[in-house]
Formats: C-alpha cells, sequence, structure tokens
C-alpha cells in the first residue's frame, strides 16, 4: 500500500499532540540541567536557566534585583537544585505552576509579604497603618497575573501577587497612590481612597525596550535594533468586521508603508502596498514570508486569516539586506500566533457586518439629460437650435415625455413612421421609454457580510498546540447576478520539546478561498445606459433599446465565473541546541495553490418594453461559451542556519548567523474552450456543437529556482553601542550563468545615548537611540524566466480553409522561428542602495514615544526597455541603464497614560517619499496625460496645459483664437463658416512661446498619481470595562486626472451621465461657472475634448482625510461571567470608512483610480464602489 507524504506526517504531528497532552505529569524540577554562568546579571542567568530548562520564568525585576551578579556553574543537575543554588542566596524562593516558575521573596510564612523594593539591601518594618486593601491583577484577557510588583508610590512598602493574581498591602491613608508594575505591561497608578478592593488590569506594552521584535532569520530586542523595523501586533486586525485581506487594516498604521486599493468587490480588492515609495519603473512587490517561509506572490495573503496573525514586522531599510535579491521592495515578516503559556484556552470572535455603499458619482436623470441635450446641441449649432436634429429633437420629448412613460413604434410587429415622433430617428429601436431609472441605486444596494473565528490553544511542559478554524462570508453590493466571496480556514501550529536541547514546531494551513462573479462584469462596470429605460419589460423580461443592454440582466443571466483557490501551507522547524552558545535551525516550507476556474458565458433573450417583440440575443448562441482553467504553483523553501550567542566579560555581547538557502517554483496552467454551447443549463466542455475551431486547449508551464548563502554579525557593548551587519550571496535561475550570482549586504549602527552616564541626570528621558544604515539590495522584476535563452515559436499551417495551404503536397507544414526578442547574456539583478538615519526616544516614564527617519534609495542599474536600429527586425532586451532616487522621512509619535481606572492615548505617524527618474537610457518622450516614467520627473508624472482662464472678453477671445492654427490639442479652428473658440469655453497659455498651442512643447509638470503624503491619527481610551478606538487616515498630496468620458459631460451621448456639471456650466447669465460651456460633442465640434483635456483645470485635488474605523466595546466584569463560567465575554460596535473630507469634483471616492472613468467596458472592477461598513461583534473566552 502506497502512503503519502502527509499522512505520515499527519501521524506524527497527532501523535505528539497526544504526547503535548499527557505532557503536563512530568516533572519539571527533574530536568537536568547543566549550565555555566560567570559574573552574570540575575536576569541574563534566569533567562539562560529557563531557555534551557524550557520553562517561563515569571517576576518582577523589583523581586530578585535583576542587576546583582551571580557565578554557577553546575553538571546534568536537577533543575530543583540549580535553582536552589541560585536563588537561595539571593533570597528567591520560587513556586511551580504549570510549565511557569512564579519567582518571589522569602516570604517567611506569608504568601503575601512584602518584598524589598530595587534601592534598598535590608527589609523595611512597614507602620502600622489604617486601611487593607486587596485585589486581583489581570491581563487584558482577564487572565490572573502572578509576580506583579503592588507598591506604594514614594515609598519603599511593596507586595507581589501569588500564583492567582491576588494580593493584599497595608497603606497609610486615602491618599496613598499604588503602583502595579509587571514586565511586558503598562505600569498603573491608582489613588486608593476609601477603597478596600481593588481589582486591576493591566495592559501589554506597545513599545517597550524589552519587546521582542521579529528580525531576518531570528528576533531581537527593539532596545538593541540598530535597522529601520516598524511591527504591528494582532490588535491592527481585531473588531474590523470583515476583513478579507490583512492589507484592509494596515492603512495608516504603519509610517513608511504606503496601502491602496482598486476595488471593492469580493475577493477583488485589488490591495496593494509600497514600502517607502518607488524602487523602480519595474513592478516591485515586497517580500513577504509568513512563519519564515517565502510565498510566490502578495496574492497569498487573500487567503490568510488575519485572526491568525501574530504580528507583522516591516523591515525598511539595510536590515533587509539578509534577504538580498528580492528585498528592493522592502520585506514583511508575518507571524502567526501560537500556543502560550497558562490553562487551555477556547476563544471565539464573531460578527455580522452591514456593507453600505460609499462614495460613487451620481447620475442625472431624464429632465436633467433632456435639458442638457437641449443646451448642448444648441451650443453646438452656434447658438441657434436645431429643431430638425436628431438629439435637440430627442432631449425635448425627454422634457416632455407622455403621461404612460413610454412610447410604443411598433404596428402589428413593425417599426412605424406615423408613430415615431423622432421620424426618422433611431432605427435600431422598437421603443421610447421615459423612465427615471437611476442605474447606481439599481445595480447597488446593502449587503451582509459575516465572520467567525474558532480557537483552541493549550500548553503542557514540553509541547504547545493551536487550532484554529476561519469562516468569512463576504457578501456583494451588486444587486443582480451571483457575486460573493467566502473563505475557510484551518490552522494547525504545534511544537514539541523531545529534550532539553531538541525541539519541532511546525505549522500547517488549509485554506480555501471561493469566488463567484457575473461573467459579463465588464459590461456590468460600463457606463450604464442613458436614463429613461426601464430595469426590466413590462412583464419583467431583459430590456434592450437598440444595441443598448441594460446591465442588469447582464448580470443576472450572462453567466458566472466561479473561481476555487485551494491553499495548502505547510513549515517545520527543527532546532537543535548544539552547545551551551550554538545553536542549529532547520526550515522546510511548501505553500501549494490551486486555483480552478469555471467560466461560462450564457445567451440572453432581449426584448422590447411591451414584450411583445424579441431583439437579437446577446451573447448569441454561436458566442456562448465554457471555460475551465487550472493554474497550480508549488513553491518549496529549504534553509537551514547556525546561531551563536555569547557575553564576554559582561560588556560585549556577540551574536552571528550564518546560513543557506533554497527556493523553487513550479508552475503549470492548463485550460480548455469551447464555444457554441448546445445548452446553457448543463455547463460542460463536451456540450460545443461548433467545429474544430471553436475549441482549443493551451498550456503553459514554468520553473525558476533561487540559491542563497546568508549571515548576520550583531555587537553590543554595554548595550548602547550598537552594531549589524548583514549579507547575502544570492544566485536566479533567470539570469544567465555569468551574471547570476550578486552579493549584497547592509551596515547599521545605533547609539543609546540615554544609557551614557551624561544623561542620567535628564530624569524625564527614558529612551534615546541614534541610528544610521546602509546598504545593498537586489530586484528582479521585469526579467523573464528564460530571457538569456533564444526561444522559438512552434507553428503549423491549419486546413485546407486556411491561407497558405497546403504549402508541400498536401499535408500541413510545421514552422519553426525565432521569438521577435534579441537574447541579452549580460544583465543582472537590479541592485538598489539604501541609506537610512533615524532617531528613537521614550519621555515621562515612556508615556510619550516616538522616532523619526530619513532615508535616500538609489537604483543605479535599472532594467530599461532599449532602442535598436528597426534593421534589425527584432525587439531590443532590456538592459541594466536606468538611474531612479528616492527619498523621503517619516515619523510617529504616540502618547500612553492612565488617571486612575481612565486610560487613553493618542497616537500619529506622517509619511512623505519622493522620487525622481535620473536617467532613462536617452529616451524621454512626454505624452499628454499620464506617464509612467519620463527623465527628470517622478514616476507616474502628469503633464499637461496650463488654463489661462476662461473665455469672456471679445479682447480674451482673440488672443485665445490667434493661437489655434497650427494647433495639434483639439482646439476648433475658426473659419469663414466656422467660428473656432467661444466666449464661455476655456484658454491656454503657450508655454513655449512659438504663437501656437501644441503638446508636448506646452506641456507642463502637473503632479504624480500616487500619494506622497500619508499620515494617520490613531485615538484609544478605556474605563471600568469600556473601550473605543478611533483611527483618522489620509493622504495631505496626491494630483489626480480621471481617464475616459465620465470626465466630460456627454462624453459619450448614448450612455449615462454623472451630474457634477448640471447647474455649473458657463452660460451668458451664469459667468463664474466652474465648467465651460455646455457641449454634447454633436455638430462635428470638439469642444469637449478641448476645454476637457488634461490642464492645472481639470486635473483634481486627491488629499483627504477620513475616519477609516471607529470601535465602541464593553467587556462584562469578571463576577457577571464567572458566573456562566466564561473567562471573558466582550461586544463591540465597529465602523469602518464611515467619515470623509474630500476635494474631488466629480463624485468619486478620492482613493479610486485613475482609469476608474474609462468609458463604455470596465473590465478591471475599479468601478465596483467601496463601502462603508457597520459591524456588531463578540469576543469570547472560556
Amino acid at each position: 500500500m502506497r502512503i503519502a507524504f502527509y499522512q505520515v506526517f499527519i501521524l506524527v504531528w497527532c501523535s505528539s499532540l497526544v504526547l503535548a497532552l499527557d505532557g503536563k505529569g512530568q516533572e519539571v524540577l527533574n530536568r537536568p540541567i547543566s549550565v555555566t554562568i560567570e559574573n552574570q546579571r540575575v536576569e541574563q542567568a534566569i533567562k539562560q536557566i529557563g531557555k534551557l530548562a524550557s520553562v517561563r520564568f515569571i517576576y518582577s525585576p523589583q523581586v530578585i534585583r535583576s542587576d546583582r551578579k551571580v557565578n554557577l556553574s553546575v553538571q546534568s543537575q536537577p533543575l530543583s537544585d540549580v535553582l536552589n543554588a541560585l536563588l537561595t542566596p539571593l533570597h528567591v524562593t520560587y513556586e511551580v505552576v504549570g510549565s511557569q516558575i512564579i519567582l518571589k521573596n522569602t516570604d517567611r510564612g506569608n504568601s503575601q509579604s512584602e518584598p524589598v523594593l530595587p534601592d534598598k539591601e535590608t527589609r523595611i518594618a512597614i507602620a502600622p497603618a489604617d486601611q487593607t486593601v486587596s485585589g486581583t491583577v489581570s491581563d487584558e484577557k482577564n487572565s490572573p497575573l502572578p509576580g506583579v510588583t503592588v507598591a506604594i508610590k514614594n515609598t519603599t512598602r511593596g507586595t507581589t501577587t501569588d500564583a492567582n493574581g491576588k494580593y493584599t498591602i497595608a497603606v497609610p491613608n486615602e491618599s496613598a497612590i499604588l503602583v502595579f508594575s509587571f514586565v511586558g505591561y503598562e505600569r498603573q497608578e491608582i489613588v486608593v481612597g476609601k477603597l478596600t478592593s481593588l481589582n486591576v488590569q493591566l495592559k501589554g506594552e506597545a513599545r517597550g525596550l524589552d519587546e521582542v521584535v521579529v528580525v531576518g532569520y531570528g528576533s531581537q530586542k527593539r532596545a538593541t535594533l540598530s535597522g529601520s523595523i516598524a511591527t504591528i501586533d494582532n490588535k491592527v486586525f481585531q473588531d474590523r468586521g470583515v476583513v478579507d485581506n490583512p492589507l484592509s487594516a494596515l492603512q495608516g498604521q504603519v509610517p513608511g508603508v504606503i496601502v491602496t486599493r482598486a476595488s471593492a468587490a469580493p475577493g477583488r480588492a485589488s490591495w496593494n502596498f509600497q514600502i517607502r515609495g518607488a524602487t523602480s519603473t519595474n513592478s516591485t512587490e515586497p517580500l513577504i514570508l509568513i512563519d519564515g517561509v517565502a510565498v510566490s506572490s502578495q496574492a497569498a495573503l487573500n487567503s490568510i486569516n488575519p485572526n491568525d496573525i501574530e504580528n507583522m514586522s516591516f523591515l525598511k531599510d539595510a536590515s533587509a539586506a539578509i534577504y538580498g535579491a528580492r528585498a528592493a521592495g522592502g520585506v514583511v515578516l508575518v507571524t502567526t500566533k501560537r500556543a502560550k503559556s497558562g490553562k487551555t484556552t477556547i476563544q471565539y470572535d464573531g460578527s455580522v457586518s452591514q456593507k453600505v455603499p460609499g462614495l460613487q458619482p451620481h447620475l442625472i436623470n431624464v429632465q436633467q439629460f433632456g435639458q442638457g441635450l437641449v443646451d448642448g446641441t444648441t451650443n453646438d449649432y452656434y447658438g441657434v437650435a436645431p429643431t430638425s436634429f436628431l438629439w435637440y429633437k430627442f432631449g425635448q420629448l425627454m422634457l416632455n415625455p407622455p403621461a404612460s412613460g413610454y412610447i410604443d413604434y411598433t404596428n402589428g410587429g413593425t417599426v412605424s413612421p406615423a408613430n415615431n415622433p423622432l421620424n426618422p430617428g433611431f432605427g435600431d429601436v422598437k421603443d421610447q421609454t421615459f423612465f427615471n431609472t437611476n442605474w447606481v441605486d439599481v445595480l447597488w444596494g446593502n449587503a451582509t457580510s459575516t465572520q467567525h473565528n474558532l480557537s483552541i490553544s493549550g500548553r503542557s511542559d514540553r509541547a504547545g498546540y493551536r487550532v484554529s478554524l476561519g469562516y468569512l462570508n463576504d457578501g456583494s453590493l451588486l444587486q443582480w447576478g451571483k457575486n460573493s466571496n467566502s473563505r475557510y480556514n484551518i490552522r494547525l501550529t504545534h511544537d514539541y520539546q523531545f529534550t532539553n536541547k531538541l525541539k519541532l514546531e511546525s505549522n500547517i494551513s488549509l485554506e480555501k478561498n471561493d469566488i463567484i462573479q457575473p461573467t459579463l462584469i465588464g459590461n456590468v462596470m460600463g457606463q450604464y445606459q442613458q436614463p429613461g429605460l426601464p430595469v426590466s419589460t413590462i412583464d419583467g423580461k431583459p430590456y434592450a433599446w437598440g444595441t443598448q443592454y441594460s446591465p442588469n440582466w447582464q448580470a443576472e443571466l450572462g453567466g458566472e465565473n466561479k473561481e476555487y483557490n485551494n491553499r495548502v501551507f505547510t513549515n517545520f522547524r527543527l532546532s537543535y541546541q548544539l552547545s551551551k552558545n550554538l545553536s542549529l535551525v532547520a526550515q522546510a516550507g511548501y505553500n501549494w495553490t490551486a486555483t480552478d476556474i469555471k467560466e461560462q458565458q450564457k445567451v440572453i433573450p432581449w426584448y422590447n418594453y411591451l414584450g411583445t417583440l424579441q431583439a437579437a440575443d446577446n451573447p448569441t448562441r454561436q458566442n456562448s461559451y465554457y471555460l475551465r482553467r487550472l493554474n497550480k504553483d508549488a513553491y518549496a523553501t529549504l534553509n537551514a542556519y547556525l546561531n551563536y550567542a555569547r557575553t564576554f566579560g559582561q560588556d560585549h555581547d556577540i551574536s552571528v548567523t550564518v546560513g543557506t538557502n533554497y527556493e523553487r517554483d513550479e508552475a503549470n496552467q492548463y485550460q480548455a474552450r469551447t464555444s457554441y454551447i448546445a445548452n446553457d443549463n448543463v455547463p460542460s466542455l463536451n456540450l460545443g456543437i461548433g467545429d474544430a475551431t471553436t475549441k482549443s486547449v493551451t498550456e503553459v508551464q514554468n520553473h525558476y529556482a533561487i540559491g542563497s548563502y546568508f549571515g548576520r554579525f550583531n555587537y553590543a557593548y554595554q548595550q548602547k553601542y550598537l552594531l549589524e551587519v548583514n549579507a547575502r550571496y544570492d544566485g536566479s535561475s533567470k539570469f544567465d550563468a555569468s551574471n547570476r550570482w550578486q552579493f549584497f549586504y547592509g551596515l547599521s549602527g545605533g547609539w543609546r545615548i540615554s544609557q551614557e552616564g551624561f544623561m542620567k541626570e535628564l530624569t524625564f528621558l527614558n529612551d534615546l537611540k541614534l541610528r544610521a544604515s546602509y546598504g545593498t539590495v537586489g530586484n528582479q522584476s521585469g526579467i523573464n524566466l528564460y530571457d538569456y535563452v533564444q526561444l522559438l515559436n512552434v507553428a503549423a499551417t491549419g486546413g485546407a480553409t486556411s491561407a497558405g495551404f497546403p504549402i508541400i503536397g498536401a499535408s500541413p507544414v510545421v514552422t519553426v522561428s525565432p521569438t521577435s526578442t534579441l537574447v541579452s547574456l549580460n544583465r543582472t539583478w537590479e541592485r538598489v542602495e539604501t541609506t537610512n538615519f533615524g532617531l528613537d526616544f521614550s519621555v515621562l516614564n515612556r508615556r510619550l514615544s516616538g522616532s523619526f527617519d530619513y532615508f535616500v534609495k538609489y537604483n543605479r542599474n535599472m532594467l530599461l526597455p532599449q532602442t535598436f536600429p528597426a534593421v534589425l527586425g527584432a525587439s531590443a532586451p532590456t538592459a541594466n541603464i536606468g538611474l531612479l532616487k528616492t527619498w523621503g522621512w517619516e515619523g510617529s509619535l504616540q502618547w500612553n497614560d492612565r488617571i486612575g481606572e481612565f486610560g487613553y492615548r493618542i497616537g500619529g505617524s506622517l509619511t512623505d517619499n519622493q522620487n525622481i527618474l535620473l536617467n532613462y537610457g536617452g529616451a524621454n518622450v512626454v505624452n499628454q496625460g499620464f506617464n509612467g516614467a519620463v527623465e527628470g520627473y517622478a514616476l507616474g508624472s502628469y503633464f499637461g496645459l496650463e488654463y489661462a482662464g476662461r473665455i469672456q472678453t471679445a479682447e480674451q477671445l482673440a488672443a485665445a483664437r490667434a493661437l489655434a492654427p497650427g494647433n495639434n490639442i483639439s482646439m476648433p479652428l475658426t473659419t469663414s463658416t466656422l467660428p473656432g473658440v467661444r466666449i464661455g469655453d476655456n484658454s491656454f497659455k503657450d508655454l513655449n512661446g512659438d504663437g501656437k498651442l501644441t503638446v508636448p512643447g506646452d506641456l507642463k509638470y502637473l503632479g504624480r498619481d500616487d500619494p506622497r503624503y500619508s499620515f494617520a491619527l490613531n485615538l484609544g481610551a478605556d474605563w471600568k470595562g469600556f473601550d473605543f478606538q478611533a483611527v483618522f487616515q489620509g493622504v495631505g498630496k496626491r494630483t489626480i486626472f480621471r481617464e475616459g468620458n465620465w470626465r466630460v459631460p456627454f462624453g459619450s451621448i448614448f450612455q449615462g451621465q454623472t451630474d457634477f456639471w448640471v447647474g455649473k456650466t458657463w452660460t451668458p447669465t451664469n459667468t463664474d461657472a466652474y465648467y465651460p460651456i455646455l457641449s454634447t460633442g454633436q455638430n462635428a465640434t470638439s469642444y469637449n475634448n478641448y476645454n476637457y483635456q488634461i490642464s492645472d483645470w481639470s486635473v483634481e485635488n486627491g488629499a483627504y482625510v477620513r475616519l477609516k474605523n471607529l470601535v465602541v466595546g464593553y467587556t462584562l466584569p469578571v463576577s457577571i461571567t464567572k458566573k456562566i463560567k466564561v473567562d471573558r465575554l466582550r461586544v463591540y460596535y465597529s465602523g469602518n470608512d464611515l467619515w470623509e473630507i474630500s476635494h474631488i469634483r466629480d463624485g468619486w471616492d478620492p482613493e479610486a483610480t485613475r482609469n476608474v472613468g474609462r468609458a463604455n467596458s470596465e473590465t478591471t472592477f475599479t468601478r465596483y464602489p467601496f463601502f462603508r461598513l457597520h459591524t456588531l461583534g463578540v469576543n469570547l473566552t472560556f
């Protein structure tokens, strides 16, 4: 019998889980320990012993007086003997609780004794008190905290909490202030008053100096970081309602990280992020690693459950150099949740959310459309009403519609000219309707989404486990057709300590993500129909007006695109302690993704309004089709590395990491398609009834690999002078062997000025650190997989009806020819140099903290297209010939404080980035509008005309007309019969002074499309179980020019129009109007193209500020939840994107992309409206 690898693995995993659950019976104190401690601080000694014995020590530094030095040397002694030898001389005892050991002072028989505080050598007698206070100290999940120091402020008197988090202390009077402090938690001060019972909940420190930060191939204390690394914890993803992608919760949360979105379609939100601005003209995604294993692309985040994320680290400078060739866009390290010490915990988080459509343009109604046609066509005929012109008559008819709301043009099944007031009218229509249908309201409406997460976790002496289940049902704002996103997640994490030296950690994630959308979604996202057309026929069938088809029925009946995504993510990490200071880590990861797509396009019958005549089908039976596509991707990672860490002479801390890495990606895409489907009800590839030309089968396969060697060296002198060196040597299969390998490195240093003796007098200063770094990272975007190999095209002549058949005799001929792009053997990685200067500080007992960074990046060998002589007959390959400079700064500031039982926090961040393309390989073409790359300017720049004002006088009119001859900007010419530009039109400046308006000669730089300034303001408070949080997020500077017809009145006369211009166009009685004289583009005029072309008048200010997230919650008191055997119960309301201030005039959301206004067809979901989200949720812990 054949046994698959995964079956063996699951058997081993389950077996070790059984051992984990049964491991609590093992005796912690009997574990043998070998350790040598030479003149080390007590705290260092305890941490070293805890690591060797796989136990967690809980203590307060005041209790153990952590600054004292100790010596100890034992070989294979039980942990109990080791602790007795170490702690007894220090007058410290301990208590074992599960796999935790609580340290406390020698109690002389009293578990609530009052410990000596740090600045005293002997115990101070306590004066008689007239008041006793007792209570329980717990964490944010209402779990008791043992070992918390409870002290009376400005005295040496205090106590510690016991194993159940309880304490009792005598205080001298009502004005006494109790100070509660514990490592890793925010300090609290509370005035006693008349209280005799006081329960306190401590909150974890967000940025404590002892906070451990995940870095490449390891972790470090924040205090000793010398690189620019930002971290966020799991709180960012909590209480957000529907979170289909972790990026959706990151806007404004991380300085230097710009998060954007293109749509809000379920499963197609297209969230993207950029770390510290542009890096290359080639796409440069940040490298993402989940639990130390790289994923193939950013798309992997679409299916991960944000509730499983413990924290994320963003490597923004030379600290990313340890990932070398793929770190040009920055590096993101995602760490998932694992079991924590303590009892088995069951946690449920559930929410139900309502989506409400957000900002989108308003459409004009029948009367507004009719008036616009009358006024616009009259202007197009230069002030004379064209009473015989079809569109003018149509406008008049709309202003005076029949009471029935429609006119039937048919008579016995044919169109009757006598019944047609527009005779001859539109030749392909059967009726005329005048219903005030607003397609925005018809297509889009409220939707409901739900999200449920359940996790079970526990830890014994040697093992820990966590099992989590997640379900998301994301509803659609689209009210027609099938459109939804469903996500199912199960994650199994487990670790087992086989011996004191050997530990295995595993992580298995199974993810399923199903997305359904209408096949004709591109038609639905179009510019909609003109007003007046009904939602359906009078008897509820699909309505068509000529060749205009109702978008709602295209969504409802046109078929579905069903996408089924399945992902398996496995990660195994084996660590072995080779010696006291040396450890070996080996890690293997396998990320397998399969996307199965079933797409069907159905036939749709269309009718006139009365339902008596059927128009031609669209799509037709011949155009119906069924498609199956299977995309599979397997991404494997192997790495192994050695870690060495040692302290020399108390003051010198050294750590070294060296390792190797191998990654390989195998991709396969298979597609089969058949058209002319016999029956729409049973989609099948076998039901195509067309000939061979209606069927096709294609397959694509590819692979690539990366091999690497890496290392890091850290040195700290007295924990205040810091040095880090990162290096990586990478090779990629995408390059020719001679240019395949490149060396990347990073250097960083830090100076903790606050640790200097001359700073000790500044008692308000807690921490001050300067940082600097320089390094090189790489990028291979813009390179195809086999560009260094001459590829061949293989084809064959077709059947007897094909041109050129037969060529040789009566048989088809196979042809082989080279591809059209020349081979390049000298290309290599783009190499990005990055420099960073930073400052971190905290003052006023760490209530106020912040950081500031300034950075510069140079991409000196950017891959760009080359221009070769056309006589070669082939395209030139890209080459390393470009130079891009990016620079900017980022800062953050936080204030955390507590007044009695009221805690509050305020935080903010501001990010700025700029870039300039210094060398574009000699090619420097400037086009009117959006330019991806122009030498001397930022990437994504706009160029347009300079607005000279509205033409209001005869003098201004003459000056404007003088610039028309020879123009190439659609400016109307003045002739004997045509007036050219008119009073009420726009005028533009002749910037190059040649006497005519031309491009590119008269173009100027108008701004860049991507955000320059990004900012956020975070507010939070808590009081007696109530909690509040608000996040304001925005952009300070962005230029937007919407492409397409929706930015122009009657840009497409047959389709729907937005109302931004209604009542705001120039007329002789409204000369101060913002928009020029109205035109419908008829009578062969080009006024719309001229007036609304890109200029500093037509671009929009994309700056905005919005209330990104608002949360109000309440946690029930422990006294209540204990009665129902619940550890914690919290209910909350959350709202997203509730309010904004924007300068946008066209009605679109300020975050919408520039191409959201494209005419006729929208295939990229950018018109799918963003939404406001209202959520009710519950957090439940057992």
